[in-house]
C-alpha cells in the first residue's frame, strides 16, 4: 500500500525550478512542529480533554510537563500558527488541579461546549457603541467626582426624568447616570432631544 506524504514537499523556488529536498534534520523538525502545533488545537475541545482525563493522561507528571513544555507557543513567533485559539487558555487550565479533576463531570464538559459555542456565534457580531466602552463626557460635565458637595446624584426624589439628556446634565448627575442607562438619542426616548 502506497503511504501518504505527512508533510508537503518544500514549495518551488521563484524561478519555477523545484527546490531541492530538505535535509532529514529539517524534515525531523516539520514533523514535530505540525504533530505539536496539531496536539495543542486539540486541547481547545473539551471533550478531547475528557478524554484524556479518562485515559489517565491528566494525572501522569511527565504529561503535565509536557504540557508546560507547550507553553512555547504563546510566543509571537508560533502563535500565528494557531488556528483555534482557545486552545492556550484550556492548556493554562490545565496547569490547575482543580480544572484537571472537573473534566471527569460530563456536565462541565457540556458547559464548556456551550460556553465555547455561544462565544463562536457572537464574537465577530457588532457591539452597540455603551458596550465599546466610556462614553466621551459632555462639554458642561464636570469630570471631578470626588470633590465639593454632592448626594447621591438622584435630583428627582424617585421620580423618573426621561426629558433627555441635557437637562440631566443642566441638573448635574453624574456620568453613567440617567442617559447612559439604556435611553438612546436615537428615539425610543418620551422626551425631547437636546438641540
Amino acid at each position: 500500500m502506497q503511504q501518504l506524504p505527512t508533510i508537503l514537499p518544500p514549495p518551488p523556488l521563484p524561478d519555477g525550478s523545484e527546490a531541492p529536498p530538505r535535509t532529514a534534520e529539517k524534515h525531523a523538525n516539520l514533523v514535530r512542529f505540525q504533530s505539536e502545533l496539531e496536539f495543542v488545537q486539540c486541547l481547545a475541545h473539551p471533550q478531547y480533554l475528557h478524554e484524556l482525563f479518562i485515559q489517565g493522561y491528566l494525572s501522569k507528571p511527565s504529561f503535565l510537563n509536557y504540557l508546560r513544555y507547550l507553553e512555547y507557543w504563546r510566543s509571537p513567533e508560533y502563535v500565528k500558527f494557531i488556528i483555534y485559539p482557545t486552545c492556550l487558555v484550556y492548556l493554562t487550565l490545565l496547569q490547575t488541579e482543580l480544572f484537571r479533576s472537573r473534566l471527569n463531570d460530563l456536565g462541565f464538559i457540556n458547559e464548556l461546549i456551550r460556553v465555547g459555542t455561544k462565544h463562536h456565534e457572537t464574537w465577530r457580531v457588532e457591539k452597540p457603541p455603551s458596550a465599546e466602552g466610556p462614553t466621551k463626557p459632555d462639554p458642561g460635565q464636570s469630570n471631578d467626582h470626588h470633590g465639593g458637595d454632592e448626594d447621591d446624584g438622584d435630583d428627582n426624589d424617585g421620580e423618573e426624568n426621561n426629558t433627555g439628556r441635557g437637562e440631566n446634565v443642566a441638573k448635574g448627575r453624574r456620568k453613567g447616570q440617567g442617559h447612559a442607562r439604556g435611553r438612546s438619542s436615537l428615539g425610543g426616548g418620551t422626551g425631547t432631544s437636546p438641540a
